[in-house]
């Protein structure tokens, strides 16, 4: 291959990747919620209507069922959202529809219809629950062994006495209680998110990071758990875990906990 040709393949191929990201399905809803967001509704139908005709989720005719209702739109606000709410019980985020219907101000124009608030209803009784965590018994003896830092390895060292932690603990009763004790004080100066990047990736860099108002995903939360219980000299890990149908849900397919 000539270099011409070659510097030609390596832009076609430029393009067309920045093509994919640009219509990547996560981007898209992101935009177009933060279109509604702006009262912006000609970029947020757009940004809808395309997330429908490549990736149509029940969430996407949530954003469809705003739009209509933002401009005052009540049929078929009210149409996008029943179809919205039939296929939401099997959406984790539907849970959080029925408060966000009730209280959200974009809804006003069609609030006193009779049909939204048996949709609100039904919304209301949507009760989307994850299976219970199950573990193997039969397979702990051949499972491999995780071995955990001592409590006198210097980065926990610097990590239980930079932030006090034996301080923190030194009024609990048991492990039980110490486990819930750190776990409380690091919700607390730790803000979620579910999207982030360029963040540290230890404890001790995580929580400066969260001192100077950087939110956290899961996955930094339970380095930071995970690190301070072992500083405080209970054995812990990050587990990660993942929906059934992680290859094609388009977000909240994982989490990350700890377990101690």
């Amino acid at each position: 291959m000539t270099r011409t040709a070659r510097n030609t393949l390596l832009v076609a191929i430029t393009c067309l990747l920045a093509a994919c990201q640009a219509s990547h399905p996560l981007d898209l809803y992101v935009s177009a919620r933060n279109a509604i967001n702006a009262r912006d509704w000609k970029r947020a139908t757009a940004r809808t209507e395309e997330l429908l005709r490549i990736d149509p989720e029940p969430g996407d005719h949530l954003l469809l069922a705003e739009i209509h209702a933002g401009q005052g739109q009540v049929e078929p606000a009210l149409a996008a959202l029943k179809i919205a709410i039939e296929g939401g019980a099997a959406d984790p985020g539907a849970a959080e529809w029925a408060e966000m219907l009730r209280e959200d101000p974009i809804w006003q124009p069609v609030r006193k219809d009779p049909r939204f608030t048996a949709l609100v209803q039904q919304a209301q009784s949507m009760r989307w629950k994850p299976d219970a965590l199950k573990f193997d018994s039969a397979s702990v003896e051949r499972a491999t062994q995780c071995r955990f830092s001592p409590t006198n390895n210097l980065y926990l060292t610097r990590l239980r006495r930079k932030y006090e932690l034996e301080k923190l603990v030194s009024t609990t009763k048991d492990d039980l209680e110490r486990v819930k004790r750190i776990c409380h004080w690091v919700f607390a100066r730790c803000e979620h998110t579910g999207s982030s990047r360029g963040l540290p990736q230890d404890p001790i860099g995580l929580l400066e990071a969260a001192e100077q108002g950087k939110r956290l995903r899961s996955v930094e939360m339970a380095t930071v758990t995970a690190g301070c219980l072992n500083a405080v000299g209970i054995p812990a890990r990050a587990v990660g875990g993942q929906s059934r149908d992680v290859e094609t849900r388009r977000q909240g397919a994982g989490n990350v906990f700890v377990e101690a």
